[in-house]
């Protein structure tokens, strides 16, 4: 369970880092005052990288690929929402909820498959 605890603490980590990379660069594309350094701090995706390793070392890899992209990816398009104070367009959103129930689904213990026998009767 320890495993597990620490697992989700690299990847909490890796969210913060990927959503402020998100809106790091929102706000360079907004700004032309901050282009440069808002893109220069966003080179902290290198950061970013190290810390999914991290949560590889502690979670199963595709749950933690699946999560930390997955999560992201959600949490971003809502900080970006809120950062230009307007509401999502109904094709995020659905991009939103097909990436929870993708989540939802990764998540969920494999099924054992049935002993299935090829075209050669092996």
């Amino acid at each position: 369970m320890r495993n597990v605890k620490r697992g989700v603490a690299w990847l909490l980590a890796f969210l913060v880092i990927q959503v402020s990379i998100a809106v790091l660069l929102k706000i360079a594309a907004d700004h032309a005052a901050w282009l440069v350094a808002a893109t220069v701090a966003a080179a902290f995706a290198i950061l970013s990288t190290f810390l999914l390793m991290r949560v590889f070392a502690h979670l199963p890899a595709h749950l933690g690929q699946g999560l930390g992209v997955g999560i992201s990816f959600v949490l971003s398009q809502f900080a970006l929402a809120a950062l230009a104070r307007c509401a999502l367009t109904p094709l995020q959103a659905a991009g939103a909820i097909l990436a929870t129930v993708g989540m939802f689904l990764l998540s969920m213990p494999p099924r054992k498959a049935k002993e299935v026998r090829d075209v050669a009767g092996v």
